[in-house]
């Protein structure tokens, strides 16, 4: 018996009755729908039987399967799979005390019973088994299967029953369920309840696994996304601080280039004055780094007055590491012209 795949029992098959076929032509008599239903009853041929094994049966089946031996991870095991498979039902009538039904060919589930099983061993020859030992794989032999359903077997149909011109007619059901069987009908339901039960745990395990795989795909997309933007940011940081960096450095050049022009205007103020001035009322102090020109600066913060315009201009144009006091050394922060009066 087989059923098909479902995570519940199907609703037809729970709601399927026990009836004979007299009551459920009574019923469709009486203007029923199609009935589903479930009926003991007879097998029987409708015209001549199959003759298989000088034996009439209803329906036959012949299976080859091939029996190897395969090496996987240095270890020997057993297969057998499925080489072919025939199948043969004649035209059948279901039977029971009351009357009798016609069945329409279908994909019907038949009780067969095994009745021939014959093995045939692989004649290998020695090149064969060697070659065999190689690669892994040995073929030890052919299986034939036979089954057949017997005339007259007492079995359990369930299917839809509706009414014809020619009778009472039986066919599959397009609503779950469609079989001749010898179990009993709670023995079918229960099998139908334990299916669906193995059904929902698979369904269960797939849900999570799948569940579990969404999590992992959204954590690494929200990962990815999380360093995106972390990277976007220090790209922003240094991008700023380039700027701000720029900045300071066009900020230091002008106020070099304001320095030097103050310093420029005072020394032409100087030299303007000393070409008009007949004389000094004091006698300038020489300059610390050319000894020539008059001192007419102080340095800031160290306060010494030890340079003239000129050279303090020359210091300026030095790299702003090298802005050093000529008489003690200090980091000169700005230079301050000096006026005499």
């Amino acid at each position: 018996m087989k059923l098909q795949w479902s995570a519940h029992v199907p609703p037809t098959l729970q709601s399927v009755r026990m009836m004979s076929l007299a009551e459920i032509t009574q019923r469709l008599q009486n203007g029923s729908k199609p009935l589903l239903a479930a009926v003991l009853g007879k097998l029987e041929p409708d015209g001549k039987p199959l003759r298989v094994h000088d034996q009439d049966v209803m329906a036959w089946k012949n299976t080859v399967y091939e029996h190897s031996s395969a090496r996987t991870s240095g270890i020997w095991s057993a297969k057998r799979s499925k080489l072919s498979q025939q199948e043969s039902v004649c035209n059948m009538v279901f039977r029971d005390h009351s009357s009798s039904a016609q069945v329409e060919g279908g994909s019907w589930e038949l009780p067969y019973q095994v009745t021939n099983n014959n093995f045939q061993p692989a004649n290998v020859g020695v090149v064969a088994a060697l070659f065999s030992s190689v690669a892994g794989r040995s073929i030890v032999g052919y299986e034939t299967v036979d089954e057949t359903v017997p005339v007259g077997l007492n079995v359990l149909g369930i299917g839809e029953f509706y009414l014809t011109s020619r009778g009472l007619m039986m066919r599959t059901s397009g609503r779950g369920v469609s079989l001749f069987t010898r179990d009993t009908l709670q023995d079918v339901i229960n099998s139908a309840q334990a299916r669906a039960s193995l059904w929902r745990v698979m369904l269960l395990l797939c849900a999570t696994l799948g569940t579990l795989c969404v999590v992992a795909i959204v954590r690494s997309e929200l990962r990815r996304l999380h360093t995106q933007q972390e990277r976007a940011r220090q790209m922003a940081r240094i991008m700023q601080a380039r700027a701000q960096q720029q900045h300071a450095v066009r900020q230091h050049r002008a106020q070099q280039q304001e320095r030097r022009q103050v310093l420029r205007q005072h020394r032409a103020q100087q030299e303007q004055a000393a070409r008009d001035s007949d004389e000094a009322n004091e006698s300038p102090t020489n300059c610390n780094v050319c000894l020539d020109n008059a001192c007419d600066t102080v340095i800031v913060p160290c306060g010494h007055m030890c340079m003239c315009s000129m050279c303090a201009d020359r210091l300026l144009d030095l790299p702003r590491s090298q802005h050093r006091c000529p008489v003690c050394r200090t980091h000169v922060d700005n230079i301050i012209p000096v006026f005499r009066s």
